[in-house]
């Protein structure tokens, strides 16, 4: 079965940290172990085929410079329609050509920037719903949206129509998708399994060995809680001298200012104990997660997150905000912790209990932890996407012969 994956990101471009980078590449070395015939068509600085990992890719060339000439002269007035009518039309345009040289028999989609827009009918199609622009613009912090923006959710939801079937990775996300668009939405969660056999510790032993810390990883924006973090690293710091706090991830502003400058200068003369890492490929980030004291993940929405489930996988305590997702994950006090989200009072809190704990306690924590991320073995989650694909294609050769 040859499936094509459609997406504007994935782990060979520079988007590699990427949620939706990673479920894709995880996704295709499942497909790969199971007999499969994954194709990745992703967007790029250039047109290029090449395999990664035994995966073939297809880079396809996004003309960013036509688009910024465009943007320049229109005065942004369009914001990013151009780039994702753009963007779909050159992904699609790829899968075209692949089909007349050899048979697809699917094409899954993310949502994320309206892939499936421009998609060809004929062939079945999946869109994998990684996200829903209304929830994002509102947890964004975005009142007062624009006529461009506007547009953009109304394209994506012109996109989640054009597929044959969705699927979601967390019950949040589906029920609102099920509610806005009166499709069915079913519930897949993300096959995992960690995919680095060696770690480089050097980054770690340079940095962070032998300091105890609280870690956030992830983009370090508003959306993802970073402005809880930044009204409650002030009395984290000062009544835990011995602990630090580290964030690696994308620096997203908020205000049109760095979230974190803005955590750094909140820690005020503890600012010191405050560290930042840029995004880091998972041989470097992996070490650094397994030595942390605990994960501090206080989305505002998420959708099963991947950082979540790296920090499970690898047995540590993650503390994440009820209400988003987390809990999909997490049972409270037993796998893990849940806080209230937009609270950096109760944030604080269950970070007190976590230091409260034994060493004992913390290690059991990290086994459940693990033991519920078994679940989304690839083995196991794969098997029901796959189920879907095959009822889609079913679907479509019916729908044809009649």
């Amino acid at each position: 079965m040859r499936i094509v994956i459609v997406t504007n990101e994935f782990v060979t471009e520079d988007n590699f940290d990427g949620g939706i980078s990673n479920h894709f590449y995880r996704l295709a070395l499942a497909l790969k172990k199971m007999n499969y015939e994954p194709i990745i068509v992703v967007s790029s600085k250039e047109n290029r085929v090449f395999y990664y990992n035994k995966i073939e890719v297809h880079r396809v060339k996004i003309n960013k410079e036509v688009l910024n000439f465009f943007k320049m002269r229109t005065n942004d007035f369009f914001g990013n329609i151009p780039l994702w009518l753009y963007q779909s039309w050159c992904l699609n345009r790829e899968v075209k050509k692949i089909n007349k040289k050899k048979k697809i028999l699917l094409v899954q989609y993310a949502s994320y920037m309206a892939t499936s827009l421009f998609r060809d009918p004929k062939i079945p199609s999946v869109s994998l719903v990684a996200s829903y622009e209304p929830v994002l613009r509102e947890k964004r912090g975005c009142e007062n949206p624009t006529w461009s923006q506007r547009c953009l959710e109304w394209l994506e939801e012109l996109a989640l129509k054009r597929v044959d079937s969705l699927f979601a990775p967390s019950n949040v996300i589906a029920n609102i998708v099920r509610e806005k668009t009166k499709r069915n939405v079913r519930v897949i969660e993300t096959p995992f399994m960690l995919d680095i056999k060696e770690y480089n510790e050097d980054l770690y032993n340079n940095r962070l060995k032998a300091k105890k810390y609280f870690l956030f990883f992830g983009s370090v924006a508003y959306l993802k809680g970073a402005k809880t973090i930044a009204n409650m690293i002030y009395d984290f710091l000062s009544k835990n001298p011995d602990f630090y706090f580290v964030l690696i991830g994308k620096d997203i502003p908020y205000n049109n200012k760095s979230m974190v400058r803005q955590i750094i200068q909140k820690a005020g003369i503890y600012k010191n104990r405050v560290i930042y890492i840029k995004p880091i490929p998972h041989e470097k980030l992996y070490p650094i997660i397994r030595h942390a004291y605990a994960v501090v993940l206080p989305s505002r929405i998420d959708n099963l997150p991947n950082a979540c489930i790296e920090a499970m996988a690898l047995k540590k305590v993650v503390i994440g905000t009820d209400g988003t997702s987390f809990e999909q994950l997490i049972t409270d006090k037993e796998s893990g912790f849940l806080c209230k989200t937009d609270d950096p009072d109760d944030l604080l809190r269950v970070m007190n209990k976590v230091i409260a704990l034994t060493s004992q306690e913390r290690e059991q924590i990290g086994e459940n932890a693990y033991a519920r991320i078994q679940q989304l073995d690839p083995d196991i989650v794969v098997n029901s996407l796959v189920s879907l694909y095959k009822s889609v294609i079913r679907k479509k050769k019916l729908s044809y012969q009649k």
